[in-house]
């Protein structure tokens, strides 16, 4: 990834809680699972919605493996 892209994506400002922090650990677990699941089909040019849709009924999409 080149340096300037990865510099953006680390600046990124995300939304968070009114006090500016994560109310537990299991959050910030579950926001990173889901932020890292979401950027990964973004690259694949995959339905980030029905993705999650899917997700939230039980059947989540997996991400395409990597060619070898």
């Amino acid at each position: 990834m080149p340096k300037l892209k990865l510099k953006l994506k680390l600046k990124l400002k995300l939304k968070q809680k009114v006090s500016g922090c994560f109310r537990s650990q299991d959050g910030l677990d579950a926001f990173c699972t889901i932020r890292s699941y979401l950027a990964t089909l973004r690259k694949q040019s995959r339905p980030l919605f029905e993705a999650l849709a899917r997700a939230f009924a039980g059947n989540v999409l997996s991400p395409m493996p990597t060619a070898e």
